[in-house]
């Protein structure tokens, strides 16, 4: 159990101190690249000492998702004070998942409703975000043809959605069904959207939000707790948020 705990600050202060060298030397992209990896890949002797492999996917799947999105995210980046901010949000959530993770496995007494699903949609979203316009943004830099951006998208969604459903105890056939149609969905909207002017962050914002609605609309559905309010709020928040994205942006 202290190992366990001590897992909880060591990984995140590790894959932290990785990305500083990062921003530091670029030239060691590749070395620090395998580096953070392997500490997130330490995750599975986080679930060894919990003695079960019930959620083994979540585990290390999510962390994954945010370290490498975030890498691809901060490397389109020019502004270093954002930099510095994407890599401490990077930190904070981290540390954040995985204090609820272990609570949830070794202090289940402790463990207050919700909170591991709420973290993970929070960082799900942002793990969405991230990679969307990081692989939009990098098209600006590399000749890339439309189906070589529309292949990671595909699967960056899919098991972003797969782990986000099981986390929430979605029954299997379900998760794969509705993962599916989901990833067809908003990688129909992603195709689109490479249609208008590159602002890699506004479509990658936007694409976020579509999921953040088709994803919760979904949960709700499968938990059998969706209602007519609930799918009302979901709407006007979402369309809310597009409006003024819309209308506060420079497409050009």
């Amino acid at each position: 159990m202290k190992t366990a705990r001590l897992m909880t600050i060591l990984i995140p202060i590790l894959a932290f101190m990785g990305l500083e060298v990062l921003s530091m030397e670029s030239s060691w992209f590749y070395y620090v690249l395998i580096f953070c990896n392997l500490v997130i890949f330490s995750l599975y002797f986080f679930t060894r000492n919990a003695k079960t492999d019930k959620f083994w996917l979540t585990a290390l799947v999510l962390p994954f998702l945010l370290l490498n999105s975030s890498i691809l995210y901060s490397s389109i980046l020019t502004n270093n004070f954002l930099i510095q901010l994407l890599y401490l949000f990077f930190l904070g959530a981290l540390f954040v998942y995985l204090r609820n993770l272990y609570i949830y496995f070794f202090k289940p007494l402790k463990y207050k409703a919700q909170s591991l699903e709420n973290i993970n949609f929070l960082i799900s979203f942002v793990v969405v975000f991230y990679s969307v316009s990081g692989i939009l943004g990098l098209k600006n830099f590399i000749d890339l043809n439309l189906w070589q951006i529309m292949i990671p998208i595909v699967i960056i969604l899919f098991f972003t959605l797969f782990q986000l459903f099981w986390l929430h105890r979605i029954k299997f056939r379900n998760n794969i069904i509705f993962s599916i149609i989901l990833t067809l969905t908003i990688s129909e909207i992603v195709y689109i959207s490479t249609f208008l002017p590159h602002v890699y962050s506004i479509i990658g914002l936007i694409i976020a939000i579509v999921f953040y609605a088709s994803t919760g609309l979904s949960l709700l559905y499968l938990s059998y707790k969706l209602s007519k309010i609930q799918v009302k709020t979901y709407l006007s928040l979402s369309i809310i948020s597009l409006l003024l994205i819309f209308l506060s942006s420079r497409w050009i």
